[in-house]
């Protein structure tokens, strides 16, 4: 048997060794065909690192490059998770295999490039994807999303969403109007919630088209435009053709200039009823985006009927979860935003169920703000973020850290998940109602 450690196999680096958890049948075959710089069989490993992402629940393969080895990784729950070290031939043709399916342009690594392609998986499945190159010092990094084309849809009750905030939504879906703004950063799940809507207003007897960069998940009864900047069909363009078939439900996937959101604003205030998803850190935030967007305030007040503004924190794995006494860095957070922590809090641990992750899967914490009269009336006034969070308050909206906390109460998330939230999230200085200190 030939040694895998001879200098014409350069094989992974033993300080990051393949995960077998993660990734059994890449690991696999490369026991079974090593890599070598004249070996054939990239096509066959590359279905084999995505079949098994598919099954350890990623959302995205990241193909890193350093200065000796490129970096495999898997984005699982938010994290980032090393699958192998690969010599930067063997990542060179994965790159180059990639991008061909993609469609994008191999012989040009010195710019960003963005795609999509459905690849074959070896059980017959046909997986989409997203991937998008960008050159960096070491050479070409990808990143490949793997869209939710092959998952069920998703109904409102599934995202976490409490009873309250499910009747607020629904208040919305029965009576219909306005503008309908889904906040958070990159990450925070807005693409899926939107889809959910769509799913409950797709049987609806009305038309409904949407402009989205990508078209993440098709969706049957509803005509979906899809962004495409080198031949001129951009949000802004998209809208305006929209308004030629005349929609009922006008879906922006993403505001992201003054024009795009001046058409949706019009729109909304016109009468249509427009579902969009904005960059905010709370719901107080989507009327702060607007107006940097260049929304008047009477406009805004005119078009919004409701914001939903969310997270995404994982949830610990029944199998092993255990309750123990707050850690001192949870205490620490507690006490500086004035929370009393239980005597028990939920702490997740690992096991063979998780893949000793300690979590399987994530839900959503949720602000959900529907504008009524006096809101719209703050809006025209020109209130600040300040006067808007009292207004909230009044209104008892619940924020996103007390639907945090009572998931972390419920052992749905941790405290932990909560605390590592605190270092992105303006909205953890909002003091909620007190806990107690026994359960």
């Amino acid at each position: 048997m030939l040694d895998p450690s001879h200098s014409h196999f350069p094989l992974m680096s033993a300080a990051r060794p393949i995960e077998s958890s993660l990734a059994p049948g890449f690991s696999r075959s490369r026991g079974e065909h090593p890599f070598r710089d004249e070996d054939p069989r990239t096509e066959e490993r590359a279905r084999l690192l995505v079949a098994d992402a598919i099954a350890g629940r990623a959302s995205d393969i990241h193909i890193e490059p350093g200065s000796s080895s490129v970096r495999l990784r898997f984005r699982i729950d938010g994290n980032m998770h090393d699958v192998a070290d690969i010599p930067k031939n063997s990542a060179i043709r994965m790159v180059r295999y990639f991008k061909v399916a993609g469609g994008l342009d191999t012989t040009e690594s010195g710019l960003a490039h963005d795609g999509h392609a459905g690849l074959v998986l070896d059980v017959g499945e046909t997986i989409a994807v997203r991937i998008s190159s960008v050159p960096s010092v070491s050479g070409e990094r990808l990143a490949i999303r793997l869209l939710d084309a092959y998952r069920r849809p998703l109904r409102l009750p599934a995202l976490g969403l409490d009873l309250r905030d499910i009747s607020r939504v629904q208040q919305w879906l029965d009576e219909v109007s306005g503008l309908v703004a889904i906040c958070g950063p990159t990450g925070a799940g807005k693409s899926t919630t939107l889809y959910a809507l769509l799913e409950e207003i797709r049987n609806f007897d009305r038309c409904v088209i949407t402009v989205e960069d990508p078209v993440e998940r098709e969706i049957d009864g509803i005509t979906q435009i899809e962004v495409n900047g080198p031949r001129g069909m951009t949000f802004a363009t998209g809208l305006r053709s929209m308004l030629r078939l005349d929609p009922d439900f006008m879906v922006v996937g993403e505001i992201r200039d003054e024009e795009s959101n001046r058409i949706a604003i019009e729109a909304a205030g016109a009468g249509r009823i427009v579902l969009t998803t904005l960059h905010a850190n709370d719901a107080v935030g989507a009327i702060t985006a607007l107006r940097n967007y260049g929304a008047r305030d009477f406009e805004i007040a005119a078009a919004v009927e409701l914001v939903i503004a969310q997270r995404l924190v994982r949830v610990p794995c029944v199998e092993c979860r255990v309750r123990e006494a707050p850690s001192a860095r949870e205490l620490n957070w507690a006490n500086r935003l004035s929370i009393a922590l239980p005597e028990k809090c939920w702490h997740a641990r690992g096991c063979r169920a998780c893949l000793h992750r300690g979590y399987s899967g994530r839900t959503g914490i949720f602000e959900v703000w529907p504008l009524d009269h006096r809101s719209q009336q703050l809006v025209q006034e020109h209130a600040d973020v300040f006067a808007l969070h009292e207004h909230l308050g009044e209104r008892k909206v619940s924020l996103m850290l007390n639907h945090g906390i009572a998931k972390a109460l419920a052992g749905e998330t941790t405290f932990t998940e909560l605390l590592a939230l605190g270092k992105q999230a303006p909205w953890l200085h909002q003091t909620p109602h007190p806990l107690p200190r026994k359960m």
